[in-house]
């Protein structure tokens, strides 16, 4: 008998293009292995450019080959669909792990942060060190999709990268047309949102924002629309102070952290393999105790649920048959028994070596008995002889336990919605951070401000009026609503900056240094500048008096200098402009 080879159980994840099954591969005598199966959306499955696309992630991935990658197995058509069948990890993507700690309003331990990018950083030097087997060529692979959805976290302790599906290559059959951006904006490298020809580096910035949100707890470019992401991302130097956010990060891993997300792509980490380096460095200088399995131990408490979840899915999955294999079995209990085979048999008849019990779907089961051969006459009947008990006390049973366990849900239900189920809550984040808060026309926390992202608990259900405010910033205002207890409403607020801001264009001019890293009031900004270039500043009150140091050997402090400035109220139709001359740790301010 023909097996089929897989059998989709249920969907786990679902996308744009694809949905991704809970699925298990069967063979010849009993052989299964549980897996997962990726496959491309029904609206899709006759586009020759979709069915190209899938084909051509997994001939890519045929390669990748590595500990940290979900290994790709191969390409099948499955219910008339394209598919990759993929190892299936037993645990949760990064994005699920950042949703649950803001809905608690925690951060995700340090080391347990530079683990899991280190661990990506690996898994990608392989990728973008791979080379051809014939030409000895670097296949120049590009994931161009580094996101916190696309890193698997497994309850053992493992990190790995999947959904190579929009990864580029140097020798690739289908190439991407120029100018189109695949991927996700947010986290997006600059030269990729604006659709320029793109390295490894790119992946490096992409993993260097998924570290930075993880710091965090919240993202680094997170625009109210599209367009205004695409715009934070395009601009790059409105890099809010990490530190500020997370006081657990010092400077050492802001350094790292920060050149890892340099704009211009020569000032970042030149390879993943340097990138890598400084943060296993980093983790054993400061975290020499860590081990991995600290990691799964906090993934298995926190995700105990989850876990006890999963490990009921396989064992449903297992234990589930073919549909083809359940007819077969099926076909066997009520096939006919031929003339005398009653007598020539010398097997015990028993139901359950027809797989009665085992493969007959529940609704269609019943209480059977049958009788011995001893008790069956010759020639009266040609089948096997069944008496049907009598069930009238299960029937009754049956009935008052379900009269029960409502009575129990309806009392259950009834204690809940007179207590505490008039509530819900809110998460704000916001940039910049604090910020005050007003709630139907009332200041929360007495009016002060407070740092985001935060979380209001036992709000009464229905719509509330919420404003938020921030000196120098316009007042955004909002409405967050409920009327489902125990649910949790979240909101990402973007502040813009008042119109009496005041553009600022700072320009770097040394013979000794080819580039210096500044900060304007205290680290609210911070980049890298070159050497006879310029950089624009948009964010800057007139009027107001502002600090900007200047570390020419960053992070050397010793070597800093300081300055003050204050825009004129007129620079909103010139840039008010500062010259940075670190030779003579001075700066000017011509017209």
């Amino acid at each position: 008998m023909l097996r089929q080879r897989y059998i989709l159980f249920k969907k786990i994840a679902h996308g744009g293009m694809a949905e991704v099954y809970l699925a298990k591969q069967t063979g010849e005598e009993d052989f299964q292995r549980v897996c997962c199966i990726k496959k491309i959306l029904s609206q899709y499955s006759e586009s020759e450019q979709f069915i190209q696309m899938f084909r051509d992630e997994a001939k890519m991935n045929k390669n990748l080959q590595h500990a940290n990658i979900v290994k790709v197995e191969g390409f099948e058509e499955i219910e008339g669909s394209s598919a990759i069948i993929m190892e299936y990890v037993r645990g949760l993507d990064l994005n699920i792990l950042l949703k649950s700690v803001r809905e608690l309003d925690e951060f995700i331990s340090i080391p347990f942060c530079i683990y899991i990018i280190s661990q990506c950083a690996r898994g990608l030097s392989f990728v973008h060190s791979l080379k051809d087997d014939l030409t000895g060529e670097n296949l120049g692979i590009i994931h161009r999709d580094i996101s916190p959805p696309n890193i698997l976290l497994s309850f053992e302790g493992e990190v790995k990268i999947t959904d190579f599906g929009i990864a580029d290559s140097g020798n690739k059959d289908v190439v991407t047309k120029a100018g189109v951006v695949k991927g996700k904006y947010a986290y997006m490298s600059p030269e990729q949102i604006k659709a320029q020809e793109l390295d490894a580096r790119s992946d490096l910035f992409s993993l260097g924002v998924t570290l930075w949100e993880i710091l965090a707890n919240r993202r680094l470019f997170q625009g109210r629309n599209e367009v205004e992401t695409i715009q934070l991302v395009s601009d790059c130097f409105l890099i809010p102070d990490i530190q500020s956010i997370n006081s657990n990060v010092d400077s050492a891993l802001k350094q790292i952290l920060m050149k890892s997300i340099m704009k211009d792509p020569d000032l970042r980490y030149q390879t993943m393999e340097d990138f890598e380096r400084d943060l296993v460095t980093y983790l054993n200088q400061h975290y020499p105790s860590f081990m991995p399995d600290d990691f799964a131990k906090y993934l298995q408490v926190k995700f105990a649920g989850r876990i006890k979840s999963s490990q009921e899915d396989i064992k449903n999955l297992l234990e589930q048959q073919a549909e083809s294999e359940i007819k077969e079995e099926l076909n066997k209990v009520t096939r006919p028994i031929k003339p005398n085979s009653l007598e020539s048999s010398s097997k015990k008849i028993k139901a359950k070596d027809y797989g009665f019990k085992k493969f007959a779907p529940k609704n269609m089961r019943t209480n059977i008995t049958f009788k011995p051969r001893s008790e069956i006459k010759k020639g009266v009947r040609k089948n096997v002889i069944v008496e049907k008990k009598d069930d009238s006390f299960y029937q009754v049973f049956s009935y008052g336990a379900i009269f029960i366990l409502a009575a129990l849900i309806l009392l259950v239900t009834y204690n809940r919605s007179s207590y505490n189920d008039k509530f819900f809550s809110t998460i704000i984040s916001s940039s910049p951070g604090f910020i005050k808060v007003k709630m139907d026309d009332k200041y929360l926390f007495n009016g002060n401000y407070v740092n985001t992202p935060f979380t209001l608990k036992n709000i009464q259900l229905g719509s509330h009026n919420f404003t938020f405010e921030r000196k120098g910033y316009d007042n955004y205002s909002t409405v967050i609503r409920s009327n489902k207890a125990f649910t949790v409403v979240s909101r990402d607020i973007i502040l813009r900056p008042q119109k009496k801001i005041s553009p600022v264009k700072v320009f770097l001019k040394s013979k000794k240094y080819d580039s210096v890293k500044f900060s304007i009031n205290d680290g609210i900004y911070i980049d890298y500048l070159k050497t006879n270039n310029s950089l624009n500043i948009n964010y800057l009150l007139f009027g107001m008096q502002h600090k900007l140091v200047v570390v020419p050997n960053y992070p050397k402090a010793e070597e800093s200098f300081s300055c003050s400035f204050s825009p004129r109220s007129n620079s909103w139709v010139q840039p008010f402009k500062i010259e940075i001359n670190p030779d003579l740790r001075e700066c000017s301010f011509p017209f």
